[in-house]
């Protein structure tokens, strides 16, 4: 046995503290000659080796003393050779005579150690609660970013992890027990509350436990930058050498991030950061930092200038050594905390959407803010969120015994959706959403589980409750029911691909909208001022072009001008005046299969073909083979033909081409249809759609469909067609 020089006095004792010691046989067949290290990672994680063995002809002796019980590793390796053959664990202490044996280091007998008995007793009593709660925090890790699978991970996760704590706060002799403590460390330390709890049950005879102490120590730093103190007061400097001081943004919301080069998860939360940075970045009352814990100033500038960062990054170049994690209690990055104006700490631990939306209820306006209390009868516990109309994540919780509370800023009152949703395992799987008028104040939703729409009640949901007077008002007349059979032909005729028929019913359902929009207004002069009509408006003007859209919007009263859907409108035509046909179409930014970077300006000198799909369009699936007859007859006659494919994820993009065969090159920025910068500069709805592009790259034709799509090309290139 070689004890290493670090490990002398505190580790390992000489004489015992609390017992007699303890002497090892350890024999495990199938292992060659090796090193076996003996390491202990928690509660004293700066110090990975403790003890060195000698393991020949299957066997090793050890002997020693330890001062508590406590988890330890051995790990079989050659350090030399840079060999690693296995490692156990085990829960050690001064039992006296152990024995280890076993064929294999998987298949390990522990006998004479009642510390470890004990420790595996509780393991495999609640090896289910265990592996769940393991399998649950790594399926969230890879879910980060997504935030509809990470909320519904989430309500599982916390009833495990919750399950789980009281499993081990239910077990017999929990006050006085030595190997308690390890999992209380191991699992609960983060959580302040849990923690506190934990270390109340435990008796004075465990104060001197290294793990006991480690927790009660670090439920100290915790409850220093609990929420609602003050906080500490940071010195540090920027690349160029200024320096900034917290005291001197008294009066201001500050966001400051605890980042670093090295660190992947940061590097995640970057976009995040960004879209934080550009939604306040002109408020006054607003600033933010990053926090950089490096100790190389070249890695700190080369981060800073690697992503583009606009706001400030500051640091004292000491990493985990300096005053400022300490008194933030930073153990893990990125850790992000957001300061009240008088200087305390109202948020921390925020990530993603969630301090997106945080920040945002803080620096909103009074006048702004909606809050719903809602009840969603028979569903004991589940998930709901709300959605605005782009997709925005407004805010979600958790709903217990059918009772739920969101809160948020809305700055225009627009049309709204909440999904709710239940998975635990007792119950069968439920999902549901409805769609209402969201504006701000004070509001109240009922539902009930067995039929969530019938049984929808809304207060105080005013211009919803007009919404719904309009809606019935509408139908009734003529032309509403003729511009509903029209888009009825016009879908079976999309089906059968007869494109001139599609055109032709087109163009009569859009004079049949404007006779309906026009009656529809000018029969009551109150409706030029409502906010619902806008919106029923809104609706049918989705196929317009814009100088008609332009003379609808001139119908209503100059009043309406700055809502939501007034607003979408004027900017979709203020947008598609940008890409018309003969103007140049907007360069776009994508990758191809391989990763590539791809842009419209590779394919100057070519006819472009480029459409735009998705997975998860079934009308997309049907232009496939009109787009391949295409491609079979036009490749080879100066034409490029590419799919920029509006998925989020890769695999089901590639799926896509393997499951139609699909010929041509298709591209991605995985961003999807919501979030793309490509779908908001070329002024997209949905998919699929289509642009036909000159070698100069201008606009020749769109939305081409069906036979149109061979028949346009071969025009312009034959030269029977021109601008």
């Amino acid at each position: 046995m070689k004890k290493l020089n670090f490990i002398m006095g505190a580790l390992f004792a000489v004489t015992s503290l609390w017992g007699q010691g303890f002497h090892i046989s350890m024999q495990i067949e199938n292992m060659p000659d090796c090193e076996v290290l003996v390491s202990e990672r928690i509660p004293n994680p700066t110090v990975f080796y403790i003890d060195s063995l000698s393991f020949k002809n299957g066997k090793v002796e050890y002997n020693g003393s330890v001062d508590y019980p406590r988890l330890v590793n051995f790990v079989f390796c050659e350090r030399n050779e840079d060999k690693f053959y296995g490692s156990f664990s085990m829960f050690l202490d001064n039992s006296g005579e152990i024995k280890i044996s076993g064929k294999s280091l998987k298949e390990i007998r522990i006998e004479g150690c009642k510390s470890h008995d004990e420790y595996l007793k509780i393991s495999d009593d609640g090896k289910d609660l265990f592996a769940a709660n393991r399998r649950l925090g790594y399926e969230k890790s890879k879910a980060f970013g997504q935030k509809e699978k990470y909320d519904s991970l989430n309500i599982h996760s916390q009833q495990i992890y919750n399950q789980l704590f009281d499993y081990i706060l239910n077990q017999p002799g929990y006050a006085n027990s030595r190997v308690i403590p390890y999992f209380i460390y191991d699992l609960y330390i983060g959580n302040t509350e849990k923690l506190e709890k934990a270390l109340s049950k435990f008796s004075s005879s465990l104060d001197s436990n290294p793990y006991v102490k480690s927790c009660r120590e670090e439920l100290a730093r915790q409850k220093k930058v609990a929420i609602g103190n003050p906080a500490y007061d940071f010195c540090l400097k920027d690349l160029d050498g200024n320096t900034y001081h917290l005291s001197d943004y008294k009066g201001k919301y500050v966001l400051m991030e605890f980042s670093a080069s090295w660190c992947g998860w940061c590097k995640k939360e970057i976009p995040y950061l960004k879209q934080v940075y550009e939604q306040h970045k002109t408020d006054p009352r607003f600033v933010m930092f990053t926090v950089n814990l490096d100790k190389r100033r070249d890695l700190w500038e080369k981060d800073v200038k690697d992503f583009n960062l606009p706001w400030k990054v500051i640091s004292d170049l000491k990493a985990f050594d300096g005053p400022i994690t300490e008194a933030y209690n930073v153990h893990g990055i990125p850790m992000i905390f957001l300061i009240s104006p008088d200087g305390k700490i109202i948020e921390k631990g925020l990530r993603g959407e969630n301090m997106i939306e945080t920040v945002k209820k803080y620096l909103s306006k009074p006048g702004d803010r909606f809050h719903i209390q809602g009840e969603m009868k028979g569903l004991p516990e589940g998930l709901v969120r709300l959605y605005s109309t782009s997709n925005v994540l407004l805010d979600s919780c958790y709903i217990k015994n059918g009772k739920y509370e969101l809160k948020g800023n809305l700055e225009k009152a627009q049309q709204c959706y909440l999904f709710f949703e239940m998975k635990p395992q007792y119950q069968k799987p439920f999902a549901s959403f409805v769609g209402f008028y969201l504006q701000p104040g004070e509001l109240e939703i009922y539902s009930e589980l067995e039929d969530v729409r019938k049984t929808l009640k809304l207060t105080n949901f005013f211009i919803n409750d007009e919404l719904n007077t309009l809606r019935g008002e509408l139908k009734k007349y003529t032309e509403y029911k003729e511009t509903q059979r029209l888009s009825d032909e016009i879908q079976s005729a999309f089906t059968e691909s007869n494109m001139p028929v599609v055109r032709d019913l087109s163009a009569k359902r859009v004079e049949c909208t404007k006779s309906l929009i026009e009656k529809f207004l000018n029969d009551s002069p109150a409706r030029k001022q409502s906010e619902a009509a806008v919106y029923l408006v809104w609706e049918l003007v989705q196929s317009f072009e814009p100088e008609e859209m332009e003379n609808v919007l001139q119908l209503f009263d100059s009043s309406l001008s700055d809502t939501f859907y007034m607003t979408s409108m004027k900017q979709f035509i203020a947008r598609e005046k940008g890409i018309k046909i003969g103007m140049d179409l907007p360069n776009f930014v994508a990758q191809d299969e391989t990763g590539k970077e791809i842009t419209l300006k590779d394919f100057r000198g070519k006819y472009l073909f480029l459409e735009f799909s998705a997975s998860w369009c079934g009308w997309c699936k049907k232009e496939i083979p009109f787009i391949r007859k295409a491609y079979h007859a036009m490749k080879d006659k100066n034409v490029a033909f590419v799919t920029l494919m509006m998925d989020d994820k890769k695999e089901a993009w590639l799926n896509e081409i393997k499951k139609f065969n699909i010929e041509w090159l298709t591209l991605s920025d995985l961003k999807g249809m919501k979030k793309s910068p490509i779908t908001k500069a070329y002024n997209l709805n949905g998919v699929p759609a289509s642009f036909l592009v000159s070698p100069e790259g201008k606009i020749l034709a769109r939305d081409l469909r069906g036979d149109e799509v061979l028949s346009t090309i071969q025009r312009f290139v034959e030269g029977k067609a021109t601008l």
